[in-house]
């Protein structure tokens, strides 16, 4: 027996989910505030663009299926959505929610966003308007040719400042070519197999003038046109990965023959070669010039950190509506005390996360160059893509062997987040970098912005409980004791597990104090009640999973340590009776997952058998 295919979100028959009050929908209404940070209008938008489109969620078919699908799911979400990517890449909250619910409803075709939130970006950001780059633009734009933003290298990873690329400028006749040295600098994984879709590829390489390195730069390559390869490319397929959705990864390098016009440079107006043909850059070192010359870097990092917390949102919200069907022994299971704390730890968690998310991309919108702006977007991706990812896993377990089958749409979600935390740098590696910033600022090594330690968030409330106040105070000592090399109570061994523990406490302070500035600019009074509730419990988890380190430090007594675990049971159990209200502020539409209505009539239907047990 064959299992029909799966139905889009828009055409699946549906018994709906018992439905919400009127009070538990305006609660929810009101809750939505600060899951969306006050940019609901545009993420309503995409959301009812996208479920709207015709098309399921994911052809489950073989790998080149899925590929191919994944492109053609691409052109038809720039479609609904106005048909010029160029305009969605330049509108930053249509760009993030267009991230977010392409990952919550079409999760398959996530990964390929990269077209606009690296590739597309990169020109915008760092282009200076030539005939070369809005040529590329322009076939970006409509979709087509797809861009791919290829950083990575074999032997360097995602430490690009290190990657071994080069691109010779060649007076005579203003052109670079591009040349692969050692087997180490082939392009490790970039999508540019699929033949028969045209690639522009934003290639980071190393740029040498008359013998000179003058440092890492992105240069616009078409790698591959309608009549196939650019001559001097050579590219071999990658077996695709078990762990994110399939693409057409590949390698590639550059061999002899392959050049490009000066004018792919995208240096801006910073660094570029004049009409005598001298290279000009108004920054020295080649440090700054990587940062600044890696801003689709930062645009990229936050958009798909936003995606990965909307996917789990999604997850949490299939997971609860499951639950209200479930009978275990007669009890509902989102009845079950069990469950029900599990569903308000990860929204909390979830919560908390869109809040810092929220948080950074305004941050960035506003202030992209500044060195606050980049510290908040780097220390957030790690947070929140990995607390997402943890929380997925949990909601996931509570709907049993129905959590690991592919129309349930788990495993994608899983797959997109797992992506994000190795995409526009590893998260380990973000959290060394982190960690380390507050000793460099204080030696004068980096600039006071990189320091989030030193971050004050806007709008915090003047009072805070003495159990979020401790965050503060584990927070000083830890990273005053790590500035001098010192580890105060963790584990460390070295430098870098120094910064990563360093990382971990700013984090968890940072994102409590976001998430508690958030809450205290809600007026709904119910929601805000159960919002205030929601960061008790993410700061309260986050204490007592560190309460060793508080006793031994002589900052918690037995007395304080056993008031934590009352008040934390206490806010678990207020928060019981609005799970609904929470649910409905993630505001996610009906899913394609058989779970997501009746499953005992859906499950039956799709396999065949409907009409045998009416």
């Amino acid at each position: 027996m064959t299992l029909s295919p799966a139905a889009s979100p828009s055409d699946s028959p549906t018994t709906p989910p018992p439905a919400a009050s009127r009070s538990e929908v305006s609660t929810a209404h009101a809750l939505r505030d600060i899951v969306f940070g006050y940019t609901y209008a545009p993420q309503r938008r995409v959301r009812d663009a996208l479920v709207h489109m015709s098309e399921a969620p994911s052809s489950f078919g073989s790998d080149a299926e899925e590929v191919r699908y994944g492109y053609a799911q691409l052109d038809r979400i720039g479609t609904v959505l106005g048909g010029s990517w160029v305009q969605i890449a330049r509108n930053p909250w249509l760009h993030a929610a267009t991230f977010d619910w392409t990952t919550t409803l079409y999760p398959r075709a996530a990964a390929f966003l990269s077209h606009s939130g690296l590739g597309i970006e990169s020109i915008l950001k760092l282009g200076n308007g030539n005939s070369y780059q809005q040529q590329c633009l322009a076939e970006l734009d409509t979709g087509t040719a797809k861009a791919v933003f290829a950083s990575t290298e074999l032997s360097t990873g995602t430490n690009v400042l290190d990657l071994g690329t080069e691109a010779h400028w060649h007076r005579e006749d203003r052109t670079l070519s591009l040349h692969t040295p050692t087997a180490g600098a082939m392009k490790w994984m970039p999508n540019v197999a699929e033949d028969a879709v045209p690639k522009i590829v934003i290639v980071l390489a190393r740029l040498i003038v008359d013998g000179n390195d003058e440092g890492v730069f992105p240069i616009a390559c078409r790698v591959r046109g309608v009549d196939g390869l650019a001559q001097g490319v050579e590219v071999a397929a990658l077996p695709n990965s078990r762990l994110s959705a399939p693409m057409d990864h590949a390698a590639f390098i550059f061999g002899d023959g392959f050049r490009v016009p000066t004018d792919a440079l995208l240096g801006g107006s910073w660094a570029q070669f004049t009409p005598s043909g001298e290279f000009v850059c108004d920054l020295d070192d080649r440090g700054p010039r990587f940062k600044r010359a890696s801003a689709a870097l930062q645009s990229g990092r936050i958009l798909y950190t936003g995606a990965a917390v909307a996917a789990a949102r999604a997850a949490w919200t299939l997971s609860y509506r499951y639950a209200r069907q479930r009978m275990i022994d007669g009890t509902l299971l989102a009845d079950r005390d069990q469950a029900q704390r599990t569903f308000i730890s990860t929204a909390a968690q979830l919560v908390a996360m869109s809040t810092m998310v929220n948080h950074a991309r305004m941050q960035y919108s506003l202030r992209p160059a500044d060195a606050a702006s980049v510290a908040l977007v780097t220390a957030a991706k790690p947070v929140v893509t990995d607390t997402a990812y943890q929380a997925l896993i949990e909601v996931s377990q509570l709907c049993g062997a129905q959590g690991v089958l592919g129309e349930n749409m788990f495993g994608d979600w899983a797959a997109c987040i797992h992506g994000v935390q190795i995409a526009e740098g590893i998260n380990n590696s973000l959290r060394v970098a982190v960690g380390r910033a507050p000793q460099l600022v204080a030696s004068g090594a980096a600039a006071a912005g990189m320091d989030i330690s030193r971050a004050q968030i806007p709008g915090l409330p003047a009072y805070l409980p003495w159990w979020h106040e401790l965050l503060h105070v584990r927070e000083r000592a830890v990273v005053d004791a790590a500035a001098i090399e010192v580890s105060l109570g963790g584990t460390a061994i070295g430098a870098d597990s120094l910064a990563v523990d360093a990382y971990t406490v700013m984090a968890e302070r940072l994102v409590a104090d976001i998430f508690a500035a958030a809450v205290d600019q809600l007026d709904d009074p119910r929601a805000r009640a159960i919002a205030e509730n929601l960061v008790a419990v993410f700061v309260l988890e986050r204490v007592s999973a560190a309460a060793g380190w508080f006793t031994a430090t002589g900052n918690l007594t037995v007395a304080r340590a056993s008031e934590l675990s009352s008040e934390l049971a206490m806010r678990y159990t207020a928060l019981i009776p609005h799970l609904g209200a929470i649910a409905g502020s993630f505001d996610i539409p009906p899913l394609s997952a058989p779970i997501d209505h009746d499953y005992l009539h859906q499950w039956p239907l799709r396999l065949g058998w409907q009409g045998r047990w009416s």
